[in-house]
């Protein structure tokens, strides 16, 4: 058999879709529609009956997806590449596209989004404790939210999912992708890589593992995935789950900063070291009570300690906003639980900035 990498497109693909003009602006959802999925969208299998309006449930709150959306159109001029990982009915996937189309980018916006939509432990345990317990408890199951809503055994998470982008008139701009968060994030790296995508996303929002360890790896293929030439901005929320907070805090702390050789003049420094954080900080909403005093939090870093058997302490008293940051790792932001991490241009991969040597951090090298 030939090398599939190497076939040409079919003739009846309009060139486009394969290889974007030199200096245009590529619509990634129709090339990935094309190279994966065979000119086949998922979105138009959608049936409006399957609308879920039922789990209203997400974090991804307006004001910060404005902030990011903002920000990657202030520093790259335009916003067209932007993952989800873990989007359960698509209320965040919801919230972007929104913003995306407030904001003008619906055009050649894409939202890629990653899920396998099967659901997760406590919704299966959820499911199962109600499904076999007395009348009472399945009488009560069915007054409330069902999040799998089994049908033959199966999860419909998928079928509400396409309801409910289809219905919110986002289906041209959302791509969903029935694949892990990692599978995901790796497949698009191998599509940059290969040429097939000609740039790796300038957004990516992490909302799907919740465990420990878990959530680190995503953070680092996550990092080795963005668009590293111009920079990208790592956000998700439950920065209230041990894990997630452990987690992140422990990625940030694991890269360090003297790594990337930066110039010696400090202004210098600074103008490349923080241009996407800058950015964002101008953008958060300035316009509600006390977030003039939560910008001011931001300005001087928080010191998060390493404590004996590797644990990462935060400071006492902190808030659900504010920045952190370990020795020379990278900084990480807190606005209303929703935490948010910068690559930055001159940043590196996760193999050229871990330091193996501090507690916790060989797996992030151990996995290359």
């Amino acid at each position: 058999m030939g090398d599939a990498g190497s076939r040409q497109p079919s003739a009846s693909v309009p060139p486009a879709l394969v290889t974007p003009p030199a200096g245009g602006l590529e619509h990634v959802k129709s090339t990935l529609v094309h190279v994966l999925m065979n000119d086949q969208d998922p979105m138009k299998s959608a049936r409006l009956s399957n609308a879920d309006r039922g789990y209203p449930h997400t974090h991804n709150m307006p004001a910060l997806v404005r902030a990011v959306m903002r920000t990657i159109i202030a520093v790259h001029g335009q916003l067209n590449f932007y993952v989800e990982c873990g989007s359960m009915l698509g209320g965040s996937v919801l919230v972007a596209g929104r913003e995306g189309r407030n904001l003008g980018a619906s055009r050649n916006l894409t939202i890629l989004a990653m899920d396998p939509f099967t659901g997760d432990v406590n919704m299966w345990d959820f499911y199962a404790k109600h499904a076999r317990g007395s009348t009472e408890d399945r009488m009560g199951a069915s007054r409330a939210f069902s999040y799998l809503r089994l049908q033959q055994g199966q999860p419909t998470i998928w079928e509400r999912f396409l309801a409910n982008v289809a219905e919110a008139g986002l289906q041209e701009m959302v791509l969903p992708l029935r694949l892990t968060s990692i599978v995901g994030l790796r497949l698009t790296q191998r599509l940059v890589a290969s040429g097939r995508l000609r740039r790796g996303p300038q957004v990516v929002y992490l909302d799907s593992a919740h465990e420990y360890g878990e959530t680190l790896l995503e953070l680092a293929v996550a990092w080795d995935t963005v668009d590293a030439r111009r920079g990208a901005i790592i956000y998700g929320d439950d920065w209230a789950w041990d894990p997630v907070r452990h987690n992140v805090m422990r990625f940030a702390s694991c890269l360090s900063e003297a790594s990337t050789n930066m110039v010696t003049s400090d202004q210098r420094r600074l103008s490349r070291e923080t241009l996407l954080q800058t950015a964002f900080l101008r953008h958060l909403p300035s316009g509600t009570a006390g977030s003039l005093e939560r910008l001011e939090s931001f300005r001087q870093c928080q010191r998060v300690v390493t404590a004996q058997g590797g644990g990462l302490l935060l400071p006492q008293g902190s808030a659900d906003h504010g920045r952190f940051c370990t020795a020379d790792g990278l900084s990480v932001l807190l606005w209303h639980g929703q935490w948010v991490l910068f690559r930055e241009a001159h940043h590196r991969s996760v193999a050229e900035m871990a330091v193996p040597t501090r507690p916790g951090c060989s797996f992030l090298t151990d996995r290359l």
